[in-house]
């Protein structure tokens, strides 16, 4: 018998799982691969299967399970008929690449994601701030790693992490170096019995060898850079969820070459969070911070209470987070049904 509490069971899920008849049985998605996902019972891990009756409903992405959901199934040997999915603490969602506007769910109920950044090469402050975005839209706390300081000086490290708790000083902040003795130290420690936490990031930033370090043994494969294109390739192919020493579950998730903003509007006033509170002084409740007179979140820039390089990051999330609301209003318009 496998105690669930080990996968992240707690008093909310045990309350949520009450009444539930007798021919099922509470469990959690573990690992997905391609259309292959992995549940952990009681009894340990089975193959599971959407109900038709689920997959009849299922009307958006955002309606199929994914690692990290809770759910409860019909087991029968080794196969697991999900017959429903418990609604979601949290979800971790972006938009599928190129000029599709759909969401894609990378996963469910995180409650810590951490945003991978390789010092080397994939330091952004932009791009963090992106990631920021779709991370508190899902209702997840964010914290952010700058990992492999092992390949670069002690100097340049101590900047970038300044510039990090410089902007967001709320956050907790790590460098670690999955190949330096005691690179990941702070980082386990960081790491709470019974919560689950997730990295996330772009391919090649190192994400699977912070794992195996953290786990203490190869939990999962890694990959170098291209020598051409200094890019990351796709070495985890799945999401799966791992459970370490100190019984804290950590999920690995593919690198992501694309981060696209779907309807994420509550991420960007919690990462944009001083831009909001400047806007609160414009001369116009509909002001749009670009040329409207008197308008509080452009005069800060002018006087230097508001870093351009942030202002113009907030706009451009800010356009694409309309783009997507408004091509998804437009489908809906041309139903036929509507």
């Amino acid at each position: 018998m496998i105690d669930l509490h080990t996968i992240g069971l707690n008093d909310h899920w045990i309350k949520c799982f009450k009444g539930l008849p007798k021919d099922l049985e509470p469990g959690r998605i573990v690992t997905s691969y391609k259309k292959r996902i992995i549940i952990r019972t009681v009894n340990g891990d089975a193959d599971g299967e959407l109900s038709g009756l689920l997959q009849h409903s299922a009307k958006t992405p955002m309606d199929i399970p994914v690692v990290g959901d809770w759910v409860a199934v019909a087991s029968h040997g080794n196969k697991a008929l999900i017959r429903k999915v418990l609604p979601r603490r949290s979800v971790l969602v972006r938009k599928v690449s190129g000029n599709i506007y759909e969401k894609q769910v990378l996963a469910a109920n995180i409650d810590v994601a951490f945003i991978v950044q390789s010092l080397d090469r994939d330091y952004n402050i932009n791009r963090l701030e992106r990631y920021m975005t779709i991370i508190h839209s899902g209702q997840i706390f964010p914290a952010v790693v700058l990992n492999k300081s092992d390949l670069v000086d002690d100097h340049f490290s101590r900047i970038a992490l300044d510039k990090v708790q410089k902007r967001f000083p709320e956050y907790p902040v790590f460098l670690t170096s999955a190949k330096a003795t005691d690179g990941v130290k702070p980082l386990y420690s960081y790491l709470s019995p019974g919560l689950t936490f997730c990295l996330i990031g772009s391919s090649g930033v190192g994400k699977s060898s912070l794992i195996n370090a953290l786990a203490g043994e190869n939990r999962a494969i890694t990959g170098d850079l291209s020598t051409s294109t200094s890019k990351g390739s796709h070495i985890t192919t799945r999401r799966e969820l791992h459970v370490l020493e100190n019984r804290s579950i950590l999920m690995d998730t593919p690198g992501l070459r694309e981060i696209g903003i779907a309807d994420a509007v509550s991420g960007l006033e919690k990462t944009f969070s001083l831009i909001y509170d400047f806007a609160l002084h414009c001369r116009f409740d509909d002001c749009l911070h670009v040329n409207e007179p008197g308008c509080a979140v452009k005069q800060a820039v002018d006087d230097g209470s508001l870093e351009e390089r942030e202002y113009n990051n907030f706009l451009e999330l800010r356009s694409e987070t309309e783009r997507f609301s408004k091509a998804v209003l437009e489908k809906e318009r041309r139903k036929p049904d509507k």
